[in-house]
């Protein structure tokens, strides 16, 4: 009975609310021994306060039932283990009550600190504990201390929270796979003793670099190279850095040594003329390679590219300036829009417009001519605070030149297919193309006949092929067209020489033509050349610029000559301010002279006309054959030779006297099969 009353009393005297100033004993530290025992700790009653003892209480739930552990009489013993208390498996609660002959003070209860752990991956475990003391007392730390122990012997604090739980990384390679061991702590400010929990360990490695680096952004740095940033990495063990470059793979191109490192310059790079993506990953102490910044949907890279801005297109008919460029991606957060820089004639760059995402291409208007225009893009993401820069770009308007000068040198037929023309043209000129534009009168219409690319050339020249030459003269002008699409006529009009010819019954050819048009250094003559057959073109005749006619008598010409044509050239006079002096060919034109065949009615071939042989003009030799049959309609000779005559003779003895058939076939001038038919007497 007297046992119940004084445990009774005991509670009593726990629960009732005793001043500061009456409590000079506290509890200061519990720690868990690793066999489970548990060890208290508590601040002596100093000598000489009329001490009895020291009860210790000890509960395996902090609301009781308490029962009694021991009695220290040793007023200097500040520590007591105790044996069995299985405080790795679970916690213990432990209060003191101080006996004096002031009367019994309870010390606040502390509890034993029970730590567990778990883990998935060998690298990160999770920690759960039970509290000192809740909430902890004012005389101790308000952090929970987190102790490690590697590598093996050696404890130090690795962490802390104000939690009851803590996840905790371990970075470290540990080779070979030692144990890791933990353990909660708690220090008591007024003493300096901690409470230590059991200890919970694991054997940990660092198996992996899970956290990709963040890239700031890519960018053109004022040199031209391209530049590479991106935020520290996150894990505390990185060594460095390892740059890509991504084409269709990504490509290793170096590698930045230091946890700290944020920058890459890279030296080989040449981004204004083409975008150049860029790729990175950390390295940690283990050799362990991060990802790829990914994105977390799709699990695809996420690089990021320098801007490109393209070379500026001016347009001079417009005098406007096109600036095109590809889109930056990847920005986190993303991409906010595009400032567009300029700067006039060297002068400061200014934004002059802002688009939005998406918008890559600008039209700058309302340019001044003879002015250099510069541009840079510059992209930002939407909290401001990342951005990218493009290479500067420039270039000089200017007025798009017409021609200050275009002249037809010539207009020439050749070889009675088509006519060549040979214009003179103004190079500083921005032209397009030349239209060539042709008509059978002065003043049109014209239409077109063929177009010729501008390359530069000084001397352009171009071949109607689809002229009829034979027909008529024809009228040409050259068009052009400059590089604003305008086109204008201010080429001299030139004229073609159509030849005709009248073949007369007196054996005269009649030759006709219009005059050349038009030669700044005027036309000095026209010379009119013949060509027999054939042969060579020989010249007939040099006549003055008003000229246009001239007879050609051919009643010499006998034998085999059956075509007889001319051909007409204007030549210029040496007045031109160009200094040119040209020629020009007419057309090739035939006369048309009826043959003439002449034959005797008879002949003798033992007499003085012995022989037979048709005299004939303007029949040639090619188609010729002459045949004699006798009257039964044997033939009796034949020659395709016109200078072959027949003696009268058949096997070699002459035919008998008597009247013959003759038959004589030949081509005309123009080429049209011919025959004549008729009778011969044969006397002796």
């Amino acid at each position: 009975m007297n046992k119940r009353l004084a445990s009774i009393l005991i509670i009593i005297l726990f629960f009732f609310q005793i001043t500061s100033q009456g409590q000079t004993v506290r509890l200061r530290c519990t720690e868990v021994m690793p066999n489970g025992d548990a060890v208290i700790q508590w601040n002596p009653v100093l000598i000489g306060t009329g001490f009895y003892n020291y009860t210790i209480y000890f509960s395996l739930v902090r609301s009781g039932f308490y029962t009694e552990l021991t009695v220290i009489t040793n007023i200097t013993q500040a520590s007591y283990l105790h044996v069995g208390a299985d405080a790795n498996t679970t916690p213990g609660y432990y209060y003191l009550i101080i006996n004096k002959n002031s009367g019994p003070f309870p010390t606040d209860t502390l509890a034993t600190m029970l730590l567990t752990g778990t883990t998935t991956d060998f690298e990160v475990i999770d920690f759960n504990w039970t509290p000192l003391h809740t909430p902890l007392l004012a005389a101790m730390h308000p952090w929970y201390l987190l102790y490690r122990e590697y590598p093996p012997g050696t404890w130090a604090v690795v962490d802390s929270t104000q939690d009851l739980s803590l996840t905790h990384h371990f970075w470290a390679c540990n080779g070979n796979s030692d144990t890791v061991r933990f353990r909660i702590g708690v220090r008591d400010i007024q003493t300096g003793c901690i409470s230590l929990s059991n200890q919970n360990g694991a054997v940990l490695r660092n198996l992996s670099n899970r956290y990709p680096p963040v890239i700031d952004s890519v960018s053109i740095g004022p040199d031209g190279k391209a530049v590479v940033g991106w935020e520290a990495g996150l894990e505390p063990d990185i060594q460095g850095y390892t740059i890509f470059r991504v084409t269709t793979t990504n490509d290793s191109i170096d590698y930045v040594d230091g946890s700290s490192a944020t920058y890459y310059r890279h030296e080989d790079s040449n981004p204004c003329e083409g975008p150049l993506r860029y790729i990175l990953l950390s390295i940690d102490s283990c050799g362990n390679e991060s990802p790829f910044p990914f994105d977390t949907s799709t699990f695809q890279d996420k690089p990021h590219s320098t801007i490109f801005l393209a070379d500026v297109a001016y347009d001079p008919c417009t005098m406007t300036n096109t600036l095109s460029w590809n889109e930056y991606v990847n920005f986190e957060p993303p991409l906010q829009g595009y400032r567009i820089y300029m700067s006039e004639n060297n002068g400061p760059f200014q934004l002059l417009e802002t688009l939005n995402p998406g918008q890559t291409s600008y039209t700058h208007a309302d340019l001044q001519p003879n002015t250099t225009y510069a541009y840079y893009i510059r992209a930002f993401n939407q909290d401001g605070l990342k951005t990218s820069t493009s290479c500067r770009k420039e270039v000089t308007t200017y007025n798009s030149p017409r021609p200050l000068f275009m002249y037809t040198r010539f207009v020439s037929v050749e070889d009675n297919e088509r006519v060549n023309i040979l214009f003179y043209t103004d190079t500083a000129a921005h032209v397009q193309f030349y239209r060539i534009l042709r008509s059978t009168n002065a003043g049109g219409p014209y239409t077109e006949t063929g177009t010729v690319l501008n390359q530069g050339q000084e001397f352009v020249s171009f071949s109607d092929a689809a002229a009829d030459v034979t027909v008529e003269s024809y009228y040409y002008q050259v068009e052009v067209v400059d590089s604003c699409g305008m086109a204008s006529v201010i080429t001299n009009t030139a004229r073609t020489i159509f030849l005709q010819a009248e073949a007369l019954p007196d054996l005269t050819n009649r030759l006709s033509w219009n005059a050349y048009e038009s030669w700044y250094g005027r036309i000095l003559g026209y010379k009119v050349y013949r060509r027999l057959d054939n042969s060579s073109l020989t010249m007939l005749a040099d006549v003055d610029s008003l000229t246009l006619t001239y007879s050609d008598n051919v009643s010499d010409l006998t034998g085999t000559i059956s075509r007889i044509t001319y051909l007409v050239e204007a030549y210029e006079g040496s007045a031109n301010p160009l200094g040119f002096q040209e020629q020009s060919f007419s057309n090739e034109v035939l006369s048309e002279q009826e043959p003439k065949v002449y034959l005797p009615n008879a002949f003798m071939p033992r007499g003085l006309n012995n022989t037979l042989k048709p005299v004939i003009v303007f029949v040639g030799s090619e188609g010729y054959e002459f045949l004699v049959y006798n009257r039964w309609g044997q033939l009796i000779y034949r020659t395709n030779d016109p200078n072959d005559a027949w003696n009268g003779t058949y096997n070699g003895e002459y035919v008998p006297q008597g009247v013959y058939v003759y038959l004589l076939r030949f081509r005309n001038a123009l080429n049209q099969p011919r025959q004549i038919k008729g009778n011969i007497a044969v006397i002796y």
